[in-house]
């Protein structure tokens, strides 16, 4: 799937949430935790109908698998 602008506020919102609730503790090394290296990218302007593309990353630093159950765009 392709990231549009118009995606990129809604799934920064997803991620930050989803790392908010998997976290935990994530000191005590018990069970998934989501760190999310950047929270936010902005485009620069561009044309309208001009396909733009950004990966987000997100990481485990958990010791249990972290598992994405729903990802929603916008």
């Amino acid at each position: 799937m392709k990231l549009t602008k118009k995606m990129v506020p809604a799934i920064c919102g997803i991620l930050v949430l989803a790392a908010a609730a998997l976290c935990g503790d994530a000191t005590a090394g018990k069970g998934p935790a989501a760190l999310v290296s950047e929270r936010v990218h902005t485009f620069e302007p561009v044309p309208d109908g001009t396909e733009v593309v950004y990966d987000f990353v997100l990481r485990n630093i958990g010791d249990e698998v972290l598992f994405i159950e729903k990802l929603k765009s916008g």
